[in-house]
């Protein structure tokens, strides 16, 4: 046994309770190293010797890997070092994080011990370590995690670091598309076991005298844990004994906090969606990162010419566009009659522009009328038509066409849901190339109303407020325009608010401003009500929304918000939704039924569920402010601007404190040479923040006469 293992150890034996803080001093000591202050953290910058300092306790750990005291000093010399994003780095770099994981899973029933790995765990996740780090955490997180919870069922402090734990690894595993070009690989989800997670859950919340609910720092992240689990794979949901997780979201719905109604929301929504959709979602998880971040995501789109078979090369020759409408690929329709290419393309864009006079046609997409008889609608029949519209030099009219008959073809794909590989394609490619060429067509119509309302239909996101306020200046925009542009917006706040409320930390601006655009909805649904055309399917919808959205406010503008009034009132738009065969937000609709379906069922499973949540003072807490913010509130529109301000707020708060591009903290981080206003953690950060923009903004602060 080694200098440091019998010193270790001889300072246990003289304490009950050793100090992990006595044993990192130790091997700080033996390891000739300092890391005690953020003083002697900025030495190390100083002198250049983050690396070694890492080193030191790399083969430290490597050595002593065998005696839990000395790991556990190791352990709290690395949370020392978890706080300055230079060395995080440094223990990427050299593998140091994955010495967590070992030390969990030592044989070991000190639960002083498990409880530094837990809290070390939790360190580390939020260290802002880099995104493939990131996923593997989580890989090698959250099936360790979920085995300890039937362990630690009794043991508050432990349950509270690993359900807050887990709700940070799936939080990340959010960015996993975005980051790496590519939905999760089905292993990773497998192997995650969010199935066990959900199981495990549910049977704690059964356990009497559960700790679920007696303590808020507990029942509020395990209550986010199960709307992740939702959003990365519903089946695990789906598939519980008895539609257990089905009934816990519809109790949550029906909880005395407000934040627990919009998560029961959240997962009753998700669970309806195909795992792999992650773009055309309603309530959509992956907001919260955005409305969460000091600064806008990225507005890059991919362009139309890398929209494959989807669009037609935006650059066609007129000899190729005449060469094509000589020879049609679609010449007839069903019935053997010929098609009309021009003439239904002409019906199409009039349809979209200006309308149709019978309402039954805004149930279901009337193709049948439009092209002139039955004949299957593919993207050759959509080529012919567009290049009719480019022929007679028509190229506002033909990406109309395009991106109407392309959210038709998306729309028709989602009833297929996964069952078809070809289906399952078109969903995961589909919704950016809609995105894409709709931004396309803003860019070179910029006073034309139609591109800025594919862009914005059935997106949730603070982002899309911005282009319909600009819409309603657009010069050909009309009264019907501008009804579904009220609608639009409407569902968007709702949206984007129920997220805000249900993931944004409690009273944060982001949580404030969930608050303030929820109010915003109210005022927006009622206003579509009044000029939408009565029966219509936004008409419906919108009053869908309004129940829904007083189940979770529970103020009565729209209406009672008695729990009998609002299913009944829910019953009537949601069987005419269905008996029209509309595929508009099937999964809300789907969730808002089986609300009315086993409402009766969950309230009557889950008295004292209820009952004990009524009784935690954070509840209560959450209840005063919500109805301060919320009553005060006038509905003035400043959602947009307070996100911005906040944005601001932060940018200059943290703008010498973490680095400019990727945010992490430091004490080693260096300034800009030139402008001296940002700092960085490396020459990378500081290369990719020059190429995305920092170039145009930064100046010398030198004045020159």
């Amino acid at each position: 046994m080694s200098n440091l293992a019998n010193e270790c150890d001889d300072v246990a034996r003289r304490s009950v309770l050793p100090s992990w803080d006595a044993m990192c001093d130790i091997v700080c000591r033996h390891l000739g190293i300092a890391l005690s202050s953020p003083r002697e953290i900025k030495r190390i910058h100083k002198s250049n010797t983050g690396a070694e300092v890492i080193r030191k306790l790399t083969r430290c750990s490597e050595k002593n890997h065998q005696n839990k005291y000395v790991c556990a000093g190791i352990l709290m010399a690395i949370r020392k070092c978890l706080k300055d994003a230079i060395l995080v780095q440094e223990m990427v770099d050299q593998n140091l994080w994955g010495f967590i994981f070992y030390c969990h899973d030592l044989e070991s029933d000190d639960t002083h011990f498990a409880t530094l790995v837990f809290r070390s765990l939790l360190d580390l996740i939020q260290a802002q370590t880099p995104c493939g780090c990131l996923y593997g955490q989580a890989e090698s997180g959250i099936p360790r995690l979920t085995r300890e919870i039937p362990v630690y069922f009794d043991n508050p402090e432990v349950l509270r670091l690993i359900f807050t734990t887990l709700c940070a690894y799936l939080s990340s595993l959010s960015s996993y598309r975005s980051t790496m070009g590519k939905p999760l690989p089905e292993p990773f989800i497998e192997y995650i076991t969010l199935p066990q997670l959900a199981q495990n859950i549910v049977d704690l919340l059964q356990t009497p005298r559960s700790l679920l609910l007696s303590s808020w720092d507990i029942f509020d992240p395990m209550s986010k844990v199960m709307a992740w689990i939702a959003y990365h794979q519903s089946s695990a949901i789906l598939d519980l004994p008895d539609n257990a997780g089905l009934l816990l979201f519809i109790t949550f719905l029906q909880s005395p906090s407000v934040v627990i109604r919009c998560r029961g929301m959240i997962g009753l929504v998700n669970m309806k969606y195909p795992d792999h959709l992650s773009e055309v979602r309603v309530c959509n998880p992956q907001l919260t990162v955005h409305l969460m971040s000091s600064s806008k995501p990225s507005k890059e789109v991919p362009t139309s010419e890398k929209g494959g078979p989807w669009l037609l090369p935006s650059d066609l020759p007129y000899e190729t566009v005449s060469e094509r409408y000589r020879n049609p690929l679609v010449k007839f329709l069903d019935n053997g009659a010929p098609f009309k290419a021009y003439e239904a393309a002409l019906r199409v864009v009039e349809f979209e522009l200006r309308g149709s006079q019978d309402v039954r046609e805004s149930f279901s997409y009337p193709c049948t009328r439009l092209f002139g008889g039955r004949v299957a609608l593919s993207l050759n029949l959509i080529d012919d038509m567009e290049i009719a519209l480019r022929f007679h030099k028509k190229n506002f009219e033909a990406t109309v066409l395009r991106l109407a008959l392309l959210t038709v073809v998306l729309e028709d794909a989602l009833d297929f849901g996964e069952k078809n590989p070809d289906v399952k394609d078109t969903l995961d490619k589909l919704p950016a190339v809609i995105k894409s060429e709709s931004d396309r067509a803003i860019k070179r119509w910029p006073d034309r109303w139609y591109p800025y309302y594919a862009m914005i239909k059935s997106q949730s996101g603070h982002d899309y407020l911005d282009l319909a306020q600009t819409s309603q200046g657009c010069s050909d925009s009309t009264h019907r325009h501008k009804s579904l542009m009220v609608y639009e917006i409407a569902f968007n706040m709702f949206t984007t608010a129920v997220v805000s409320i249900a993931l944004s930390p409690f009273e944060s601006p982001a949580w404030e401003a969930g608050v303030r655009h929820l109010r915003e909805a109210e005022g927006g649904i009622f206003m579509a009500m009044q000029v939408l055309p009565s029966g219509c399917v936004q008409h419906r919808m919108a009053q869908v929304l309004s129940c829904l959205l007083r189940l979770i406010t529970r103020f009565s503008v729209l209406g009672s918000c008695e729990l009998p009034a609002i299913v009944s009132e829910l019953k009537q738009p949601l069987m005419t939704l269905r008996s029209s065969g509309t595929k508009v937000h099937t999964e809300l609709r789907n969730a808002a039924t089986e609300f009315v379906l086993n409402h009766a069922r969950a309230s009557k499973a889950s008295v004292q569920l209820l009952a004990r949540l009524a009784q935690l003072k954070q509840v209560a807490e959450h209840h005063r402010k919500w109805q301060v913010i919320y009553r005060d509130m006038e509905g003035d529109g400043q959602f947009q601007d307070d996100v911005n301000a906040y944005g601001e707020q932060e940018i200059i708060a943290r703008r010498l404190t973490q680095c400019a591009w990727c945010g992490r903290s430091s004490s080693g981080l260096r300034k800009c040479a030139r402008c001296e206003k940002v700092k960085y953690c490396g020459k990378e950060c500081q290369t990719d923040h020059w190429k995305q923009g920092h170039k145009e903004e930064c100046v010398s602060p030198v004045i020159t006469v």
